[in-house]
């Protein structure tokens, strides 16, 4: 079937669930603005379509906020008539949310405390639904949070392939926050959502990856809210993010000169950096180098004390990247680092 972009959202304005839904990836990764539909259609479409499923948030503090049946996302679909449910705790870190048969439907957990969950079997686990995943700005980072993404999914998905059977999708679900985010880094989805913005294109297949990209930009409900109260409250780059579906995406020096004018200094994780033999200016390119200095994860620290010219380069955006997304990676490594 046919990407297109004008079926992403049904004859109401809202997200269409049932046509993003119908395609056969593995991943789905969408960025959107606030309230308009994400939340509440995936999980419509879950309860409808996926027997035993996961709902999982960034922290413990937002999983806090939904262990009450009235506080949970599913109550706005109960109010309005289309299921009915309650929540009751499973283990520590875990709340079940429960059909009228008694029979647990969504496993409700947080990213942060999956790994210290014990006693949960998710073997018939069909579906993952990750709410929320890029942080706002006032929100705390997780230290290796796409490790933590992956050894969640893994957890889940365990060895099902392997025996034939299909494996876990997941639904990927947040406002266009912030792209300087571990997972859309750690998915090597950056330069495409940065392309799809530039090109105001809403949807993209990865195939070889098993991957669908959308960012829900021209939203009819995005349009009809400009034109409300909110709006008012709002300045341009708000705006922007809120109600047009935008990432702040500032201006960094993008550049690729042929290798034969560089010289390699130093990689870090998969970043290496050169020096320019005419200018000595400093670039960052996605690509490591055998003999030159290496460092890791865990060897930041060491790295910016002795390269520290390429630290102030960084703080003075005067290094040159390759692409906007080697830029998103080099903020990620030294953030976390």
């Amino acid at each position: 079937m046919k990407l297109d972009d004008s079926m992403i959202y049904d004859c109401d304005g809202w997200v269409n669930f049932d046509y993003i839904m119908s395609f056969p990836y593995t991943f789905i990764v969408t960025v959107g603005g606030r309230g308009i539909g994400k939340t509440y259609g995936g999980l419509k479409w879950i309860w409808q379509n996926v027997d035993k499923s996961v709902y999982m948030r960034r922290t413990g503090t937002q999983l806090d906020t939904i262990k009450s049946t009235q506080l949970h996302p599913l109550y706005k679909l109960q109010t309005d008539g289309l299921l009915e449910f309650n929540n009751e705790p499973i283990v520590k870190n875990v709340m079940g949310s429960y059909d009228t048969n008694g029979k647990c439907r969504i496993y409700n957990t947080a990213l942060s405390l999956i790994s210290s969950i014990r006693g949960v079997d998710y073997s018939d686990v069909k579906f993952v639904f990750y709410d929320e995943y890029i942080k706002e700005t006032h929100e705390k980072s997780i230290r290796g949070e796409y490790k933590a993404f992956c050894n969640t999914y893994e957890t889940i998905n365990r060895n099902r392939e392997l025996i034939g059977e299909s494996p876990v999708r997941v639904l990927l679900c947040s406002n266009s926050e912030d792209i300087f985010n571990p997972i859309l880094d750690g998915l090597n989805v950056v330069n495409d959502f940065v392309n799809m913005q530039k090109n105001n294109e809403s949807i993209k297949a990865i195939e070889n990856r098993s991957i669908l990209l959308i960012n829900f930009r021209n939203s009819p409900i995005s349009e009809r809210k400009n034109k409300t109260a909110v709006s008012s409250l709002l300045n341009s780059e708000i705006q922007g993010i809120m109600t047009g579906n935008n990432f702040i995406i500032p201006e960094v020096p993008i550049d690729i000169k042929p290798f034969i004018e560089l010289v390699p200094i130093c990689t870090v994780c998969t970043l290496t950096f050169y020096r320019n033999k005419g200018n000595r200016k400093i670039y960052c390119y996605d690509k490591t180098v055998k003999g030159i200095d290496t460092y890791n994860s865990y060897d930041i620290y060491r790295f910016a004390r002795r390269y520290q010219n390429i630290i102030e380069a960084y703080n003075d955006n005067k290094i040159i990247y390759d692409s906007y997304g080697t830029f998103v990676r080099l903020k990620t490594i030294l953030k976390e680092g």
